[in-house]
């Protein structure tokens, strides 16, 4: 279950230390004056919004603490 603004394409994810996962959307443009000028070594890392908190069965409890799922991290912008 999500959030009702969800869309074809929006992505899930797990932030350490949030207690539920996210949608997010990749950003179509810069809105963070702040992150366009602190992106120090991070020229080519994607930008999302957040689209709001979802609900997925089985994957609540911290499963993605496990290590087939700390492989998978990556870095990116939340604007």
């Amino acid at each position: 279950m999500g959030p009702l603004l969800s869309i074809v394409g929006d992505k899930i994810t797990a932030f350490n230390g949030a207690s539920t996962p996210f949608v997010l959307r990749k950003a179509m443009h810069e809105q963070s004056t702040r992150a366009r000028h602190s992106t120090v070594g991070m020229k080519d890392v994607e930008k999302w919004e957040i689209v709001g908190s979802c609900y997925i069965q089985g994957f609540m409890d911290n499963e993605v603490a496990s290590p087939e799922w700390q492989e998978k991290k990556e870095m990116f912008w939340i604007v």
